[in-house]
């Protein structure tokens, strides 16, 4: 009863995750619709900030410094939350499936190849992004490869044959009986 109770506090606190990562993807769209509007509009954008200076009621300052390696870090921002939003997913379904005293159906095993295979092509998006931004005049202080989702993405890997192997033995006892 208490790994039932565990897995239902690990599902909420993965579906408010869930809802904070949601918020985090819109919330970068709409970075990404502005920052797009003011790169194609930022000659009608300047006028608008030289027309606004010269009234004395408003004090304005603007600099519009977009560069490359801003747009690269919001998509690698995006690319991240996405799949943090699907691996999210996944463990909740599992979670739930735990839930329902169903631990080692298939599917679970297909849940965690998932999320292996998630976190696989989120690195290797973020080195196609890092690569980018090598090339791109910036600050690249911020941009390494995170070993430990390769790592997670082994043991997601090795779960998920534990899981089909045990919804394997699982049908052949129910089978046997």
């Amino acid at each position: 009863m208490k790994g039932k109770s565990l897995a239902k506090t690990l599902e909420i606190i993965l579906y408010i995750s869930r809802i904070i990562v949601i918020i985090a993807l819109i919330g970068i769209v709409i970075v990404a619709i502005g920052v797009s509007a003011l790169i194609i509009y930022e000659d009608q954008f300047l006028l608008w900030v030289e027309q606004m200076r010269e009234n004395p009621d408003v004090n304005i300052e603007a600099d519009i410094d977009v560069t490359w390696t801003d747009i690269v870090s919001l998509i690698a921002s995006f690319v991240g939350f996405y799949i943090a939003f699907k691996v999210i997913s996944r463990l909740r379904e599992i979670l739930n499936s735990i839930s329902r005293e169903k631990p080692f159906e298939a599917e679970n095993a297909t849940r965690l190849s998932r999320i292996a295979k998630y976190l696989v092509w989120g690195q290797i998006a973020s080195i196609i992004l890092l690569i980018i931004a090598a090339l791109v005049p910036g600050d690249l202080d911020d941009w390494n490869i995170n070993l430990t989702s390769l790592l997670a993405a082994g043991i997601a890997a090795v779960l998920a044959e534990v899981f089909r192997e045990g919804a394997r033995m699982r049908e052949e006892q129910e089978f046997t009986v």
